[in-house]
This record gives structure tokens, C-alpha cells and sequence, in this order.
């Protein structure tokens, strides 16, 4: 059909008789029958051109995969989220005398969030390593306890001083007493370590490893949290705020995928491939997340945008501008 199609724009391009003339003399296979097949296709009213047929399918299977993948994409995610929530809800203590605490940190669970690091760890449990999503709870539990936790901190008056979380009230607002957010801070990260180290469907020393990273891994978040509040004011350059955005953002995002391939035993050239794109991962969300505070709808965020502005801290915007 492409060389149907030449031989018209030959035609077209030098008349009908010099066409007429080149066939006779050059564009000819010595096969009567055939050569005269293809001069009656020659003179066939054009219909589509064949490369148009072509990228017009492309274009359109390119779309149409893209919207399956888009729509495939939101279902699997709203699948797994919907998981996770009911997942993380705290249950009644039984050592508690009253539901205060417990009350707490549903509060602040129950604000929404993405889940992102619970989503990725669940996608690394299940799909990956293929583990049931019952085995998987505890690791759910882990780091959405820790990251909550770690939020109640964060929106403290000593620390960021944020009056919304995910639009509603931060929990010492709520309850209009930072000594309740601290506690309720301590008693999820306490709770976050107890599932996990109940978690009997997996190898225990692998269990205490992942506890020993986890460990690990907040300590260092805690020093990036504090860098990243003595940044107030401070003229810091793209080195610094990347290592602080790797210790507050990326290792965060590291641990979601880490604790499930310390469960699965992976090896450790594996587990440097997981580092890395973590790190970036991390990077990538920081700036999304610090793009949002500049420019970003507060009604859609749910919480105030120019933070950094306002209180002078560092971020990717105030080191490099919007662009």
C-alpha cells in the first residue's frame, strides 16, 4: 500500500504520460499480470493514505490504553486505601482505663491522608512478594501509626505550628492541649512497635530486623525533622536541603518498601536498588508537596498554603523559585 501510494504521488507530481512512459521503460516487473494489477490500484480514487491509517490507530489505542491504565490505576488504588483504613482503626486497649488515647489517634487516623506509604507497602507485600493482605496488616499498622504519630508532632506550636491537618482541627487543637498530642504522638509509635512485633507470620528474626530498621530509620527522620526546623531563616543551599528532604521525605518513603523486603529476606543488592528510588521518589514528593504549599488551594489541601513563607522556612520553592 506505501508503494501503491508513491506511485500516485508519481503520477500526480508528473503527469499521467511521463507516468505512463516510466512504467514502460522503468517501473515494471516483466510480469504482464501483475503490472497491470498495480496500474489498476494506481488509478484507484486515493482513499486514506496508508501512514495516516497508521498513526491514526497509534494515537488512538495510544489513548484509549492510557485511560484503561488511568482508570485501572484508580480503582487498584482506592482498593488498597479502602484496606488500609479499615486496617489501621485502633481497637480498645486492654490495659486502658479510659478510651482517651485510643480515641486520639482515631481522631487523627480518621482525618484521611493518601496513604502513600501504606498503598506502596501493600503493593510490596502483596503483588511482589505475594503475601496475604492479613499478613500485611501489621506492616500497615507500622507505618501509618509512625507517620501519624510523626504528624502530631509536626503540627506542634514548637514545630510548625499548623492550626489544620487534612482540614480539620490538629489533634492539640482539638482537644486544646499539646500534652494530649504528645502523649497520643508516643502511644501510636509504642502501638506501631507492639503489632509489628506480634507479627508471627513471618521468620522472627526478620521480624526483629525490620523492627531494628524501623527503629533506626526514625531516629534518623527525627535529626531531618530538626534540620529542617532550624532551617527557619537560614540561607541553605540545594546540598542541604536535598540531605534534609532524603532524611524527612525519602526515608519515610523507604521504610513502606524496605520493611516488606526485610520480611521477604530480599538480598542486599536489591535492597540498594529500593534505596535509591526511594530517595528519589522522596525528592520528587518534597517538591510536589513544597510546589502545593506555595501555589497550591488550601480548601483542596485542607490545610494553610505559604507555610514555609510565613515562618521562614527552606524549601525547594524559597531555594530555587516556582520554576
Amino acid at each position: 500500500e506505501r508503494s501503491i501510494n508513491a506511485h500516485k504521488s508519481l503520477r500526480a507530481a508528473v503527469g499521467e504520460e511521463t507516468y505512463r512512459k516510466l512504467t514502460q521503460d522503468l517501473l515494471h516487473t516483466g510480469n504482464h499480470s501483475f503490472d497491470q494489477l498495480i496500474n489498476r490500484l494506481v488509478e484507484q480514487p486515493n482513499d486514506v493514505a496508508w501512514f495516516d491509517k497508521l498513526v491514526s490507530r497509534q494515537v488512538s489505542s495510544y489513548f484509549e490504553q492510557k485511560r484503561a491504565s488511568q482508570q485501572n490505576f484508580k480503582t487498584r488504588y482506592e482498593e488498597v486505601k479502602s484496606f488500609v483504613d479499615n486496617a489501621i482503626q485502633f481497637k480498645e486497649h486492654p490495659r486502658l482505663k479510659r478510651s482517651i488515647l485510643v480515641d486520639g489517634a482515631n481522631y487523627s487516623l480518621q482525618a484521611g491522608g493518601k496513604r502513600l506509604r501504606a498503598v506502596l507497602a501493600y503493593i510490596m507485600c502483596v503483588d511482589k512478594f505475594g503475601f496475604s493482605p492479613e499478613l500485611t496488616q501489621p506492616v500497615l499498622q507500622l507505618l501509618e501509626y509512625m507517620h501519624t504519630a510523626s504528624i502530631i508532632f509536626d503540627d506542634k506550636p514548637s514545630q510548625d505550628d499548623a492550626d489544620l491537618r487534612r482540614g480539620k482541627p490538629a489533634l492539640h487543637k482539638h482537644y486544646q492541649s499539646e500534652a494530649m498530642a504528645e502523649l497520643t504522638g508516643v502511644f501510636m509509635m509504642m502501638r506501631a512497635v507492639e503489632v509489628q512485633s506480634r507479627n508471627d507470620g513471618f521468620e522472627a528474626s526478620r521480624v526483629l530486623e525490620s523492627l531494628a530498621y524501623a527503629s533506626s530509620t526514625t531516629q534518623a527522620i527525627c535529626e531531618g525533622q530538626w534540620l529542617d526546623l532550624e532551617s527557619k531563616s537560614q540561607q541553605i543551599d540545594l546540598r542541604q536541603l536535598e540531605l534534609i528532604c532524603e532524611l524527612k521525605t525519602g526515608l519515610a518513603i523507604e521504610a513502606s518498601l524496605m520493611i516488606p523486603a526485610i520480611l521477604a529476606g530480599e538480598h542486599d543488592i536489591e535492597k540498594g536498588h529500593i534505596k535509591q528510588f526511594a530517595k528519589h521518589l522522596g525528592q520528587a514528593f518534597q517538591i510536589k508537596d513544597d510546589l502545593l504549599d506555595y501555589c497550591g488551594d488550601s480548601d483542596v489541601l485542607g490545610k494553610p498554603t505559604l507555610q514555609d513563607t510565613t515562618i521562614g522556612k527552606a524549601s525547594f520553592v524559597t531555594c530555587l523559585g516556582e520554576e
